[in-house]
């Protein structure tokens, strides 16, 4: 293990860090870690170099880069760069397994770059790669917070926040929190993430991916879109998520006329939308139930809150669709064929809307579904614990302590009552379990 300033790191003075990060790399070599202590450090590129700020390349693959805390560690990209520019590259055929971002805020300075915008992070390779990103702010990228292409990782407890406003201000492109192109077999999970301020969307399932994509009790809030899906994106499952507050779509497909993929949503919120929540022009499967959609396609877009214009494929259990201001529950065109167990509904100007060749088994007119879906307040990055007892705060995502996981504190060794919260979504928790049955064994 290295650290950043032992190599000539010298944080809040404005200085040039890269070529102390690069030697610290050098330093610690494949697989090592590489720490970053408090403070803003800054990093830059000269218009001759190629494509990234720190690359991660043989003698540096699975590097791990720990800081002391998204509120306390901050690695600044500087303004006026006129190339596509990202804060770490990893190359092209080569393993990064067991790697791990933690503890940071990386900041794209994005508002004050130039044309051909990067990203956050890049990632390349090939495999499935067993990555983790964990308490980490993407802040102000020019386009994407972080850009996955091959190999399986998990984004967990981290916070995307502002990600493609420089891209909207210098070409008039959208920028994602997170874009996934993942290959056959291979595993994302996106578990306990914040979204706001994007451009675009929360997450971007791009077109040539063909693993699992899993959004896990994550708050979208105040994105332009929801998230993104493309043609063949493989299996895009949403469970106890909230999405809120977002002008355009919510999940939504641009192209028409090729097949989508497997959209599984359970467990999940939809609320002030102003296109439908789910809005396909070309063939998907959905799957899921205990969906709440309330007050969507308020700004006249579609026929419907949920909206499928060719061949839906639907098996769903239950939902309910309330407050929709233009246009019925659902509409279901051209083709569309499955069932529905459950439709609830309320409040909405065109009633149920239009089923095609959907069945439904029970029709209500009232009431609702109970679904717990997690606030900003339990998402995105938390404070990591200090000797002087400070907590940081959340800049729009509220912090944790390092010891809470989701729904349950984790106890001080000798502590004998455990205690677990259920739900309804057993599913989701899974994870956490697992998580907190290894702490009970490391602390036997």
């Amino acid at each position: 293990m290295v650290s950043v300033t032992d190599y000539g790191a010298t944080p809040n003075d404005g200085s040039d860090c890269t070529q102390a990060f690069r030697d610290a790399f050098d330093a610690a070599g494949d697989n090592g870690t590489v720490t970053v202590p408090e403070g803003t450090f800054t990093v830059s590129a000269t218009s001759g170099e190629s494509y990234s700020v720190l690359q991660i390349t043989p003698g540096r693959l699975g590097i791990s880069l720990i800081g002391a805390g998204p509120d306390k560690t901050r690695i600044r990209l500087t303004g006026g760069h006129t190339h596509n520019q990202v804060f770490c590259k990893h190359e092209e055929d080569y393993n990064h397994d067991g790697a791990v971002y933690r503890d940071l805020t990386l900041d794209g300075n994005g508002a004050n770059q130039n044309d051909d915008p990067g990203f956050g992070v890049l990632l390349q390779s090939q495999g499935d790669n067993d990555m983790l990103f964990e308490n980490v702010r993407f802040e102000d990228w020019t386009t994407n917070g972080l850009t996955m292409l091959g190999g399986g990782w998990t984004a967990r407890d981290c916070s995307f926040v502002d990600n493609g406003v420089g891209a909207d201000k210098v070409a008039k492109r959208d920028g994602h929190g997170i874009a996934v192109n993942e290959g056959a077999g291979s595993n994302v999970l996106i578990e306990r993430c914040y979204f706001t301020g994007m451009t675009g969307t929360s997450v971007d399932v791009q077109d040539t991916h063909a693993g699992l994509v899993t959004m896990r009790k994550c708050v979208v809030d105040g994105t332009e879109y929801g998230a993104k899906l493309n043609p063949g994106s493989g299996e895009f499952h949403i469970d106890n998520c909230l999405f809120k507050n977002i002008p355009n779509q919510g999940i939504y497909y641009i192209p028409s006329g090729d097949y989508v993929g497997t959209l599984r949503i359970t467990q999940s919120r939809f609320e002030n939308i102003g296109w439908p929540a789910i809005d396909m022009p070309s063939p998907c499967t959905y799957k899921g139930g205990d969906i709440v959609i309330e007050n969507c396609n308020s700004g006249d877009y579609r026929n419907g809150a949920w909206y499928d214009r060719n061949s839906a494929s639907v098996d769903l259990t239950r939902i309910a669709v309330h407050d929709t201001k233009y246009g019925g529950a659902v509409q279901f065109e051209s083709g569309a064929s499955g069932s529905i167990d459950e439709l609830i509904h309320s409040n909405n100007s065109g009633g149920i809307g239009d089923l095609s060749g959907v069945s439904v088994s029970t029709t209500t007119k009232s009431g609702s579904i109970s679904v717990s879906t997690p606030t900003a307040s339990d998402v995105g990055v938390y404070a990591v614990d200090s000797s002087d007892g400070s907590s940081g705060d959340g800049s729009g995502s509220s912090y944790k302590s390092a010891d809470q996981y989701g729904a349950y504190q984790t106890p001080k060794a000798g502590q004998l009552d455990w205690h677990i919260p259920l739900n309804e979504n057993f599913d989701s928790i899974g994870t956490e379990v697992r998580e907190l049955a290894k702490r009970i064994e490391e602390l036997e």
